[in-house]
């Protein structure tokens, strides 16, 4: 970033930004914070000094207002003798992003020196292995650290300026946010510590560090030190006279305050700084953010609490961000943590690689100077100090959390107790109510008299309490008179009531109609009520209405079809109560003497007697509208030509005239039907016509005339309605029955078949005869009108002017005998001819019964919606809890729930699914239990198991890999770890104290050369020590295989001399018993400690090539080497030549020993007969040397060879593993199972060979004899010459 300085409009300096400037601008915070981040140039006007922090110059030229709200500056002030910037000069790389004037700053000093870089970001949990953890997500502190760093530029949101980003987005959390919220406290106790840990430290502060402390922190201006300075002194005297142990000739004697009398005086002198204020926690705040936490030790104790507090608020949200993310990221970023991983891993191991280095260097340094014990001793002290006063410090710490913990507990179990205490007075309380009572308001209380959750103790105190005269009142009803009253009050179906019915709100509720308050007057007092509770309800306490004995019915409830059934009853003596608000009746039981009681109020008997009289007005009204519809189908019966009575036609005629009559009285319109004319219609004539028509006359006129006579439906009717009047007349005459239904029929079928005569038109058949019609009864108009005119609104309701009969005055006994006949009593259950009496009875009202019904009917309607929900839950509960698994013994499904309190296994699918089924297994891995408890792996799907999991499994198959991998290395015991660390502390002491002592050269050598690897060093000090002695076993023996490692040249040379050292050490040490505490000590546990480095696999390869003769062991180590450092020179070296060494005639040569394992993988079979069984040539294509290409191979044991086996003992290993299948003379016909092949033996050879003088020839063997005739070469052997063949020497079995 670069600048220009230019002059604005009024003349002075301003900061011009260039017109290309970055988008993003990227400010880097200095590396440290005494350097400034200004980077200055020469421009035109010569140099110039940095701008201050404080600058006054504006952007832009010109002061907007006295200046931006802010200061944000991050350089120092410039040097005095930096000249001033001209106009033309450019500043590069100047990180201001606002400037304000110097008096508009209203920052804090905290924050001027935090954006001062006063303040340094130090690294305080660095290799710390706490950690913070939320939401079971763990991070440690120094991750928090490094998160929470401050960002350049402290700024939280991003300021967009045409176009431009001028700031940055803070991700984690700033210790800057959070020092302003520290408490006060924290920063008084740090204060104080801090002061009272000056020279001298004292456990209080005495006056002196107190005057010291006011002078520090510079508090007061100048105008005021002088009054302040006297009013600091009397807060700190009246804080020490408060001292109470001070005053007793404790601490306070010498004129010291604790940390609560330093909070005190504190505030005192804050409240003298700044008078105006009137909150104390104001200028408190005020003195400890402007002036103590300036004081250095204060200052870095608080951030580090900001720090902290930043870090703690960090961890929660990253813990809350990680748990929210892990199951996506964990899968996402798995190979990515594993690259990392290796990486961070690598470069731990070249950081340690370097700090070894480092630490070598410096102790070769501190040998060399003779300061090893000095330092050694010093650190010693040190570390004994350190940690003393950490063990003091912990223990100190360890009692302060304990006393803190006890405290903690006394006042939690206090509060427990009071708690306690509170629910047993409380839980005693049933329900609380405010009511009024007589006009008095009062509040009632009801509670159990024993308050124990066990006890079903009934009883029941109710508690008056009158507000206006802070009395109460206090009754007890007891257990007896409670469930009499709720089993009174409940309309049961059966059975005692429950303890939970009896306590119900409802009934306790009840339980206040029974006070009576009276207001009591004295002389000279004023009135007070008084409330007394009446064994007796209000309704029992009226005029007594009637008293007798009377027979009332029984009912029960019939269970299976859950209604009420009637029952004879038997006789009771009833009473009945009247009083202003109901009516109760009183029936006592002489064969049980029990009383039961039942009330109806009287609103209530009112609308029952009401609905009473009214349905019986309608049922009145009911039926004399059926009178009159009656009358009227009878006169519509008689218009057709159906024969009546007249007497019955003018009875019919006079009902309808009388129910029109009181309608029109009830002002009931009836609105006229219109009369129809027919006489100049043609539909009215044929109707006259057909009047005049015999049945036959009217049939055949419908049929010839195809419908002419009657040309719609209407005109069929009454064609059809005639013929079955002049039927009805014709079979009256005749004294026959009407058969309508029959004329019908025929008349629909067209009159018959054949022409066949109708038998109603006479005997003769085709005789007509003259319909004579007969005077008719005149039929009034109104009568003839439709019957819904005439029977009006049927839905008109009904309305009683007066009170019922029942109600009114006089008519009490009637009223009596109409609720006793309605009287029943409720006796129990009936199931089938069977009936359960309860121990209660009831006695009911009808409309108590219609309440039981109705009950019984929702609970049959809430059993069957309870019996469904209970199915879907059972469902449901089945689903969630089971699990549908695979049985690999059955090859069926069964049903688990997995659960390890309740484990239930079905076989078959559970009834309670039904129809449905689990979903079927997935195919996966999880954990579970056997029958024992055991924990296993299961896969349901397949119904597999396991009691190790796959990682589990995995770490099982790396741990035998590694084993496998360390068996070359050795596990070395406890003893020969203890003297090898000793031996290499004590090496290094023992030559800087014994430089002339052979052991302690020759030990230093050794560590030098198995250890450190300084061969420089180890060369010269082997070198001494055979000047020393040059015939010891052990130093001919390290110091040989040292050459050997180190290959000096000449090579052959130095192998020769090396090999005659080893031979030496042998002649002196035969057993190797002084060099074993060597080989332990140096060789083996360097590579122990060192498992990767290349020098020590060499040096413990070349002890097992040279001294222990273990020629495998020495391979794969030389392996392992190269595999570590495939081109160091010194590996390579050795390995080659050994190699060179174990070929045939070779010093290492051994014919069971060919390469290695990797060689033969890599290989390629290159020969192969059957004569040779399992062992084949292989071909290696790529190693380097002719000498090493082909070897032999063992295909069932894996053995290599440079060398040809031995045939003689490969035959005969193949005789002990085969089976014989035959004998063939003198040949045994075998098969060899692992090469499925057949092959034969001679067993006479042993015998022609002793007597023959045979000798082995490699595959067989062959009889050395005499030339044949002819001096020709022997001929090729034929069977009997040679013990095992391949070939059936009788030839084929078929020949």
């Amino acid at each position: 970033m670069s600048m220009a300085i230019g002059k604005g409009r009024r003349g002075k300096g301003t900061v011009r930004s260039p017109k290309n400037r970055p988008k993003s601008p990227i400010f880097k915070r200095p590396e440290q914070p005494g350097q400034s981040p200004v980077r200055r140039e020469k421009g035109k006007g010569g140099g110039f000094g940095l701008l201050a922090a404080a600058a006054t110059a504006s952007v832009g030229g010109e002061r907007d207002g006295g200046g931006i709200s802010e200061l944000v500056a991050l350089t120092k002030p410039a040097a005095q003798n930096d000249p001033e910037p001209e106009e033309g000069d450019e500043i590069k790389g100047l990180r201001i992003w606002k400037v304000i004037d110097k008096q508009a700053d209203s920052r804090q000093k905290w924050k001027v020196a935090y954006d001062n870089l006063e303040v340094p970001y130090k690294r305080d949990f660095v290799g710390s292995k706490s950690e913070e953890r939320h939401f079971n997500v763990g991070i440690r502190w120094s991750v928090l650290e490094d998160w929470c760093k401050d960002v350049w530029p402290p700024r939280v949101k991003a300021v967009q300026k045409e176009g431009e980003d001028w700031g940055f987005d803070i991700e984690h959390q700033q210790r800057e946010w959070h020092f302003p919220r520290l408490p006060l406290n924290a920063i008084i106790e740090q204060a104080y510590q801090a002061i009272c840990a000056t020279q001298p430290p004292t456990p209080e502060l005495d006056g002196t560090k107190w005057a010291k402390f006011i002078r520090d922190i510079a508090l007061f201006p100048e105008s005021m030190k002088r009054t302040a300075n006297t009013h600091i002194d009397l807060a700190f005297t009246r804080q020490v006279a408060k001292n109470k142990q001070g005053k007793q000739g404790g601490r306070g004697a010498n004129r010291v305050i604790d940390i609560e009398g330093f909070t005190f005086a504190l505030m005192e002198v804050a409240n003298l700084r700044y008078p105006d204020y009137n909150d104390d926690e104001k200028c408190m705040r005020e003195v400890l953010f402007d002036y103590v936490v300036m004081i250095p030790d204060i200052n870095e104790r608080c951030w580090r609490e900001a720090k902290t507090n930043a870090m703690k608020q960090e961890a929660i949200i990253q813990c809350a961000a990680i748990r929210a993310q892990a199951e996506i990221r964990r899968k996402v970023m798995y190979e990515d943590y594993k690259r990392k991983r290796n990486g961070c891993i690598l470069i731990q191991k070249w950081g340690r690689q370097w700090l070894y280095w480092k630490a070598h260097e410096e102790r070769k340094m501190v040998l060399f100077m003779d300061r090893a014990v000095r330092r050694r001793y010093n650190a010693e002290k040190m570390i004994r100090k350190a940690y003393l006063n950490h063990v003091c410090h912990e223990i100190y710490m360890k009692k302060l959390r304990e006393k803190i913990a006890e405290e903690r507990r006394k006042r939690a179990e206090y509060r427990k107790l009071l708690r306690k205490q509170r629910e047993e007075r409380e839980r005693a309380i049933l329900h609380k109510e405010a009511t009024n009572i007589n006009g008095t308001l009062v509040n009632v209380i009801w509670k159990k008299k024993d308050a124990r959750s066990c006890s079903l103790d009934m009883t029941v105190i109710m508690i008056v309490y009158v507000p206006t005269t802070s009395a109460s009142f206090v009754f007890e009803i007891s257990e007896s008179e409670m469930r009499y009253f709720a089993e009174r009050e409940a309309v049961k179906t059966g059975g005692r009531v429950s303890y939970g019915e009896v306590m119900e709100v409802s009934n306790l509720v009840k339980l206040k109609t029974r006070l009576k308050c009276r207001v009591v007057k004295k002389a000279g007092k004023k009135p007070y009520p008084t409330f007394k509770y009446s064994r007796k309800v209000q309704s029992e306490r009226g005029v007594v209405m009637m008293s007798r004995g009377y027979n009332i019915a029984h009912m029960a409830v019939d269970r299976k079809k859950n209604v009420l059934v009637p029952m004879s009853g038997r006789l009771y003596i009833a009473t009945a109560y009247r009083s202003t608000e109901a009516i109760t009746f009183l029936a006592y039981d002489p064969k049980t003497s029990k009383n039961l009681r039942a009330s109806v109020t009287l609103n209530l008997l009112a609308t029952w007697i009401r609905k009473e009289e009214i349905s019986k007005i309608k049922r009145a009204a009911n039926a004399r509208r059926q009178k009159v519809a009656d009358a009227h189908k009878i006169l519509s019966m008689y218009k057709i030509g159906v024969r009546y009575d007249e007497e019955k036609i003018y009875d019919c005629i006079g009902v309808i005239q009388e129910w029109l009559e009181v309608r029109r009285k009830d002002s009931v319109s009836v609105i006229p039907a219109k009369k129809k004319e027919d006489a100049g219609d043609e539909r009215g004539k044929r109707r006259a016509a057909m009047k005049k028509m015999t049945s036959r006359q009217i049939q055949m006129a419908a049929i010839t005339d195809g419908g002419a006579v009657g040309d719609d439906d209407e005109d069929e009717e009454v064609m059809m309605s005639t013929a079955m009047v002049l039927k009805k007349q014709e079979a009256a005459a005749e004294g026959s029955e009407v058969d309508l239904l029959g004329f019908a029929a025929m008349s629909a079928d067209g009159g018959g078949e054949g022409g066949e005569d109708n038998p109603q038109d006479g005997e003769e058949g085709g005789v007509e005869e003259e319909v004579v019609v007969e005077e008719r009864v005149e039929i009034p108009a109104e009568c003839e009108l439709p019957i819904a005119d005439i029977l009006g609104n049927s839905e008109e309701e009904t309305f009683m002017d007066k009170d019922p009969y029942l109600l009114r005055s006089g008519n009490e006994a009637e009223l009596v005998v109409f609720l006793l006949n309605r009287l029943n009593v409720f006796v129990g259950t009936k199931k089938g001819s069977k009936i359960s009496y309860s121990k209660r009875h009831v006695l009911m009202f009808p409309h108590d019964v219609q309440g039981v019904v109705r009950e019984l009917s929702a609970e049959k309607l809430q059993g069957l919606w309870r019996m469904r929900q209970a199915r879907k839950y059972i469902k449901e509960l089945l689903i969630s809890r089971f699990e549908k698994r695979f049985d690999r013994a059955t090859a069926t499904f069964y049903y688990i729930d997995p659960r390890p309190n309740c484990r239930l296994v079905f076989p078959k699918k559970p009834i309670g699914l039904g129809k449905d089924d689990l979903d079927d297994p997935v195919d996966e891995w999880f954990l579970d239990q056997d029958e024992e408890g055991k924990k296993m792996w299961i896969n349901p799907k397949y119904g597999m198991s396991s009691y190790l999991s796959q990682d589990e499994n995995a770490k099982v198959i790396q741990k035998c890999v590694k084993n496998h991998q360390a068996a070359a290395l050795g596990s070395p015991t406890l003893g020969e770890m203890i003297r090898a660390i000793k031996f290499q502390r004590e090496a290094a002491e023992r030559y800087a104290e014994f430089p002339d002592k052979l052991s302690s050269v020759v030990n230093y050598a050794l560590l030098m050369h198995t250890h450190e690897f300084d061969l420089d060093l180890a060369r010269m000090l082997y070198k001494d020590a055979m000047v020393m002695s040059p015939e010891n076993p052990v130093l001919l023996r390290a110091y040989g295989l040292f050459r050997m490692m180190s290959c000096e040249v000449p090579r052959e040379q130095t192998v020769e001399k090396c090999n005659e050292m080893f031979r030496s050490a042998f002649i002196r040490d035969q057993e190797g018993e002084k060099f074993k505490m060597c080989q332990d000590a140096f060789f083996h546990f360097s590579v122990v400690q060192m498992p990767q480095h290349r020098l020590a696999l060499l040096n413990y390869a070349l002890v097992n090539q040279c001294i222990e003769a273990n020629y495998e062991l020495a391979d794969r180590l030389y392996r392992m080497a190269l595999r570590f450092a495939p081109n160091d020179k010194l590996v390579n070296r050795n390995y080659t030549d050994f190699q060179e060494q174990q070929l045939p005639g070779g010093m290492y040569f051994k014919e069971e020993i060919g390469p290695n394992g990797t060689v033969e993988q890599r290989s390629e079979v290159h020969e192969e007969k059957e004569e040779w069984g399992e062992w084949v040539i292989k071909l290696d294509p790529v190693v380097k040397d002719v000498r090493f290409k082909k070897f032999w191979f063992n295909k069932l044991t894996n053995k290599t060879r440079w060398v040809p086996p031995d045939w003689d003992k490969v035959w005969h290993g193949r005789v002990k593993r085969s089976i014989e299948i035959r004998q063939l003379g003198n040949f045994k016909e075998w098969y060899d199972q692992k090469l499925d092949l057949t092959f034969y033996q001679d067993v006479e050879f042993e015998k022609a060979k002793e007597k023959e003088r045979g000798v082995g020839l490699g595959i067989g063997v062959f009889i050395e004899g005499e030339e044949k005739d002819g001096g020709d070469a022997p001929e090729a052997a034929e069977a009997g010459e040679v013990e095992f063949m391949v070939v059936n020497p009788f030839g084929d079995d078929d020949e």
